[in-house]
């Protein structure tokens, strides 16, 4: 007997910054805009993890 497929739920989370939106052409891929200013702010904080506080820049 074959097993019996799981009804699973997914909730969807859009997070909304209180920045205001940014313009991407669409010609950029977003990895690159990403990226385009890197050295101006590679020693920023780009990630900081709420639980441990450790920092990633």
């Amino acid at each position: 007997m074959a097993p019996q497929a799981q009804n699973c739920h997914k909730k969807i989370f859009i997070f909304r910054s209180k920045l205001p939106d940014i313009y991407i052409p669409k010609r950029l891929p977003l990895h690159s805009y990403c990226f385009e200013n890197i050295s101006k702010v590679a020693s920023k904080p780009c990630l900081i993890n709420g639980t441990t506080g450790q920092i990633y820049t």
